[in-house]
């Protein structure tokens, strides 16, 4: 998910009670360090992605769209190795 879909959850959660709980100051000063973080994933991701062991990268602003994708990479993979 990109930077301002984690901000609005992070305000959404903050104001839900019963999610309160889940979220810091912390998280919040985290998103200053978004950029950062996100060359290291993609360093990380280029060093350790394999033919065999690929990284799959799931587009996650929209949760719903998300989940159904992970589950059909899962499946495609499966079929693959089957």
């Amino acid at each position: 998910m990109d930077a301002d879909e984690q901000l609005q959850r992070f305000q959404l959660r903050q104001g839900t009670p019963y999610k309160h709980y889940k979220i810091t100051d912390e998280n919040f000063c985290n998103l200053t360090e978004w950029n950062d973080d996100e060359l290291a994933a993609n360093e990380m991701i280029e060093r350790t992605g394999t033919e065999f062991e690929p990284w799959y990268i799931i587009e996650a602003n929209d949760k719903k769209f998300a989940r159904i994708k992970v589950v059909k990479t899962l499946c495609d993979r499966l079929k693959k190795a089957l």
